[in-house]
């Protein structure tokens, strides 16, 4: 029987976007042995909308990784490290499916250098593309290197709209962390160190945390996570769960392609 104890001794976390790490693990993180924490992404999107209060995206990436070491600091994060893309640049918010191959093989050489026995990732749950992504290759690296893959969940679209911090298909693998008045009060002064993201993140809770095996048959990444409009087709952005969906095959063939050709 997995349990909670099984993450807090050598874990690293994968998540798509500093603040992610806090909403999904933050109380989990202040109970690890060591804090480490990867980001597929450097959290600052291509579209100048989304970061209208800088004058340029190195500036907002500067912002989010500034935000992020304050924000880890309370939980005293051992390592933080971004997966790169091919020219070993990170990767912006919303371009992780654009990048599979390269993020794949950059973190596959952190799982090989620091020997993780799990690797905790997001739900695969159609609420941002990054975080699907995330969960994909994971699940991916997990299955290749034989490490275990657990998975917590972030926000997704339901019929009353953005349902946040919950599976959407529950089971009895699921567990939940419930936190202490102190480790609640830390999560929060991690949350609020993302003040660039306060508006969205006032919208969670900090009372409870939610996490679950990844099992190797829990999904098809051939399809989207749910029928129905995705979370981020309904912000209207510009990539579909169609599109994700295709640079996953597209992904996975390459490689069969690449283990025949060398067997």
């Amino acid at each position: 029987m997995a349990t909670l104890a099984s993450l807090l001794e050598n874990t690293l976390v994968v998540v798509a976007h500093p603040d992610d790490e806090v909403i999904g693990c933050g109380v989990l993180m202040q109970r690890m042995e060591q804090v480490r924490v990867v980001f597929a992404t450097d959290g600052a999107p291509l579209d100048k909308k989304f970061w209208p209060k800088h004058d340029t995206r190195e500036q907002y990436t500067s912002v989010r990784k500034l935000e992020a070491c304050d924000a880890l600091a309370y939980a005293e994060v051992d390592r933080i490290e971004y997966l790169t893309d091919s020219e070993g640049t990170t990767i912006p918010d919303q371009e992780l499916f654009r990048n599979l191959d390269a993020a794949a093989e950059s973190l596959r050489r952190m799982v090989e250098r620091v020997s993780p026995k799990i690797l905790l990732t997001l739900a695969y749950e159609g609420g941002h593309p990054d975080h699907d992504c995330c969960n994909f290759l994971v699940h991916h690296i997990a299955s290749q290197s034989g490490v275990l893959a657990w998975e917590m969940p972030l926000y997704h679209l339901g019929n009353g709209g953005l349902v946040r911090q919950t599976f959407r298909a529950k089971d009895n693998t699921e567990l939940m962390l419930d936190p202490s008045f102190n480790e609640n009060k830390t999560k929060q002064l991690m949350t609020a160190a993302y003040s660039s993201q306060a508006d969205f993140l006032m919208t969670f809770s900090s009372s409870g945390e939610r996490f679950r095996p990844l099992l190797a048959d829990r999904y098809d990444y051939f399809h989207p996570p749910h029928e129905g409009q995705l979370n981020y087709e309904s912000w209207g952005w510009p990539m579909t769960g169609a599109d994700l969906c295709s640079a996953f095959a597209d992904f996975l063939h390459a490689r069969l392609t690449a283990d025949r050709r060398s067997a």
